[in-house]
């Protein structure tokens, strides 16, 4: 199989075609961050997030590893369950968030803490997204990264330390909020969980407004069923969806060709956004 699977090539096609009509001026990119503009995959072993290397490897404590767990096995299966509505789906994630968020007050996590974590993780832009970004960056086409990240805010210093945090870049994510001695203390609203980004993305739209007042065609790109929907608040004529179906292929691309007009499959590289970005231009 190939690693690359398009669901409908005529839909796609005209797709292209209109937006090769309105012009490179008239796109916009909205896109994930976690395992959609980095990789999925470290050699042979899956990446973990900062949320899941505080869970799985004691930075807080063990109280605090043994009630993040027990949220993960509570929530995790209504986060990948295909079958609820999305409003009990929505109510579930958000419950996620919140109580974890209180958690990281109740446990200490601090900035001293945040700082090791990062420089421990392997995380890797995927194969290709430098290239991607700085193209972007190169024809003025906006890139808004909107992440349901926990500690979303080391996004920014992630994209300033490979000098590919600008201008043209626009990143909506969960911020903590620490005191003057490095310790958390809240966290800034909305709360962004996996599957309200695009009601995220309503609440910054004053902010968007010189994107999505002058753009009207976007590509979307996500790792996760639920990101198919985080542009629904950006007013959009024509919207070309590419989706990461990074593992279990096998039970989960009918359902992602359902939502995407492309998969791009085992952690893929970019390469197919690339030239399909130099298609358009």
């Amino acid at each position: 199989m190939s690693d690359i699977v398009i669901s409908n090539k005529e839909k796609l096609k005209r797709k292209k075609e209109r937006i090769l009509e309105d012009g490179i001026d008239s796109l916009f990119v909205v896109s994930d961050f976690d395992r959609t503009l980095t990789k999925h995959f470290s050699e042979t072993h899956k990446v973990l997030s900062l949320v899941q290397m505080l869970r799985e490897e004691g930075y807080l404590g063990e109280e605090y590893t043994k009630k993040a767990r027990g949220l993960f096995e509570k929530y995790h299966p209504y986060e990948i369950d295909m079958t609820i509505s999305f409003e009990e789906k929505n109510a579930k994630m958000e419950e996620w968030w919140r109580t974890h968020n209180q958690y990281f007050i109740d446990y200490g996590l601090n900035t001293r803490v945040v700082d090791e974590m990062v420089k421990k993780r392997k995380a890797g832009f995927r194969d290709g997204a430098i290239e991607f970004m700085t193209d972007l960056h190169e024809n003025n086409i906006p890139l808004v990264i909107i992440s349901a990240s926990g500690l979303g805010f080391v996004i920014d210093d992630y994209l300033e330390k490979n000098k590919v945090f600008y201008k043209n870049t626009k990143i909506i994510t969960n911020y903590i909020e620490f005191d003057e001695k490095g310790m958390a203390v809240g966290s800034r609203e909305p709360v962004i969980t996996t599957t309200n980004k695009y009601l995220a993305a309503k609440e910054h739209m004053s902010e968007l407004k010189n994107i999505n007042g002058k753009k009207k065609n976007i590509m979307l790109l996500g790792d996760s069923y639920e990101d198919e929907k985080m542009a629904n608040s950006f007013f959009h004529e024509d919207i070309l969806k590419i989706g990461f179906l990074n593992e279990k292929v096998d039970e989960r691309l009918d359902d992602y060709k359902g939502a995407y007009d492309v998969v791009i499959l085992n952690d893929g590289k970019m390469d197919y956004v690339i030239e399909l970005l130099d298609e358009l231009k």
